[in-house]
């Protein structure tokens, strides 16, 4: 990348699906001293919620993201849907 007038930031994830379990990224993500402040009081916090759990609760329900379709999982044989989440 080339050519901007101003610097920029550019900030890349590595997403680790293992068994569900999520954690803290503790490799560095900025040398700059002035960049990001690490904050040992701040939580950290990761849910998931779905549209099978989530579907009905009140006062506010989980619904699809807009153009988003649960897949079939075609290796059932009543071709059952398959939960839609997100993070």
């Amino acid at each position: 990348m080339k050519g901007f007038k101003d610097p920029i930031h550019l900030r890349f994830a590595r997403l680790e699906f293992v068994r569900g379990e999520w954690r803290r990224y503790q490799g560095v993500l900025d040398d700059n001293p002035e960049g990001i402040v690490k904050d040992v009081s701040s939580d950290f916090n990761v849910g998931a919620v779905n549209i099978e759990e989530h579907g009905s609760k009140e006062p506010v329900n989980y619904v699809l993201p807009p153009d988003i379709q649960r897949e079939i999982n075609i290796n059932t044989t009543n071709l059952q849907q398959v939960n839609e989440q997100s993070l």
